[in-house]
């Protein structure tokens, strides 16, 4: 009787063991199938330019020495947006002063245009005024960073140079105390990216 009762069981195991074997090889018919992929490859990302540029080729546009009241001087600059993204807020110019006691006597007036170029204001001409008649000493005051730059303009392709125009006079009344002193001046073009 015991024998009989463990025959069984190893029937029984042996069949549960083929059942398996059987749906294991049922499921994996059942899952063969057509497929097929496809696939968009080398996408990529670059991030644009923006960059300014100017003509000085790293020369100061005024080194006036000896000057008295009544002298005057000028001097053109071409700044040049050479990036690659146009999607742009405005190039605004601003400046930092150092007075040694002129800068209050020296009056500035900056304009935006075209023609001319760093050294020679040949053929230029104004399109509008970025600083009205005032000291250099106000314009280092009003326009010292992009946030209050004076001027404006939003580059755009086929159109992305203008000429500036400085004209410094040294006021006609002067006063005697300001002899022997000066005042320097980095004027900055700017534009930033929307």
């Amino acid at each position: 009787m015991g024998f009989i009762q463990r025959k069984g069981v190893r029937l029984g195991i042996a069949a549960m063991a083929s059942l398996v074997a059987v749906s294991a090889l049922v499921y994996q018919t059942s899952n063969a199938a057509f497929t097929d992929t496809t696939d968009n490859a080398g996408s990529s990302w670059t991030a644009g330019s923006v960059t300014l540029t100017d003509d000085d080729g790293g020369s100061a546009m005024f080194t006036s020495a000896d000057m008295v009241p009544g002298d005057a001087v000028e001097n053109c600059i071409t700044v040049d947006y050479t990036g690659s993204t146009f999607d742009l807020d405005q190039v605004k110019l601003y400046g930092s002063v150092t007075d040694n006691g002129l800068g209050g006597e020296l009056d500035l007036v900056v304009e935006e245009g075209t023609g001319g170029g760093f050294g020679d204001c040949t053929g230029f001409s104004p399109a509008q005024t970025v600083f009205a008649s005032n000291t250099l000493n106000a314009f280092g005051a009003a326009h010292s960073s992009y946030a209050n730059g004076a001027g404006g303009y939003t580059p755009a392709s086929g159109s992305t140079s203008r000429t500036y125009r400085f004209s410094v006079t040294l006021g006609t009344d002067t006063p005697n105390s300001a002899q022997g002193t000066d005042a320097t001046a980095t004027f900055t073009w700017e534009v930033q990216s929307a």
